[in-house]
């Protein structure tokens, strides 16, 4: 790392970067983003917030693994943060990890009850009903009898975090989480 005498330089440079990738993420330059991202983690590489921001744009980009790593390493600094279990267990979905995707459905709504998105899953999951990607075209059967998606179309998997929405189920409802 950095002399403690250099950490507000870092810092800045760290918030630079995060500011750049939140920019180009919205703009849809997703592998930017992710590059921007990881320029900022180069000067604190346990900042959960980039590694969540990260995952996000890794999620979009159909890259679950990735996306899973960054999830799993945001929660070592910041193990209640709620996007990040959301991230992670949509990832672990697209990976047919599906117990572990529950796990992390539970957890999100164990730190906030709240959460539409987490509710909606697990009920979804529990009841053995498919689970859709957004763009409602492609599944693969885990033998449980849940559908989870196999191919998850990029523009739309943005249904779990923050100001984004998508629609989600076969009746269509619109999650804002």
């Amino acid at each position: 790392m950095f002399p403690t005498e250099h950490r507000a330089d870092w810092q800045t440079l760290l918030c630079e970067e995060k500011k750049k990738g939140n920019e180009l993420y919205k703009l849809g330059q997703l592998e930017q983003a992710i590059e921007a991202y990881s320029k900022g983690l180069m000067f604190d590489p346990t900042n959960s917030l980039l590694l969540s921001n990260r995952a996000q744009a890794f999620l979009k980009l159909n890259k679950y693994t990735e996306c899973e790593s960054d999830c799993t390493l945001s929660l070592t600094g910041a193990p209640l943060f709620v996007k990040s279990y959301l991230r992670r267990a949509t990832a672990r979905l697209a990976l047919g990890k599906l117990e572990e995707a529950v796990r992390d459905f539970q957890r999100a709504l164990e730190l906030e009850p709240n959460n539409k998105q987490a509710k909606m899953e697990i009920k979804r999951l529990k009841q053995g009903k498919s689970v859709k990607n957004c763009s409602h075209d492609k599944y693969s059967h885990v033998s449980d009898g849940v559908n989870i998606p196999t191919k998850v179309n990029q523009q739309d998997l943005s249904h779990t975090y923050g100001q984004h929405e998508c629609q989600m189920s076969e009746d269509n409802p619109r999650i804002n989480v």
